[in-house]
């Protein structure tokens, strides 16, 4: 596994690992350490079932369990899903997330990270952008 730095203020990816399977202690050590270092860290092109995004996500700590269960998955209500295409009752678009938003740092024990596992991305927009407040 290698870890590239993706800019100079935030931002790493980790290219050469499957998290499919299982991962080392000194693989687990480095993703955590570059995490820390970099703020945002990219696992891309992982086909992972809902287990598997378990396990991976557990490699950093344990897991927020959410308050809000309406868009948990049936089968895996640990994990909850983002779709653009669920719809309001007057057949508008609902699209969750789809504003300005920090994922529960209003919680009295925040969670230290924010996980996306995507499995369907549009041509264009669906951008997930971050803000390093540490740098700014």
């Amino acid at each position: 596994m290698d870890i590239r730095r993706l800019t100079d203020h935030a931002g790493a990816e980790a290219v050469g690992i499957d998290l499919t399977q299982a991962v080392s202690a000194e693989i687990k050590a480095a993703l955590n350490q570059a995490f820390v270092e970099h703020s945002v860290l990219v696992v891309r092109d992982q086909s992972l079932n809902p287990d598997q995004v378990l396990a991976a996500v557990e490699l950093f700590g344990s897991i927020f369990h959410q308050h809000n269960t309406r868009f948990a998955l049936p089968a895996c209500p640990q994990i909850h899903y983002i779709s653009n295409q669920d719809h309001f009752p007057d057949g508008t678009r609902y699209i969750p997330g789809e504003g300005w938003h920090t994922d529960h740092s209003n919680d009295s024990r925040p969670p230290k990270a924010t996980v996306l596992h995507a499995v369907t991305l549009p041509d264009r927009g669906g951008d997930t952008q971050f803000a390093n407040m540490a740098a700014a």
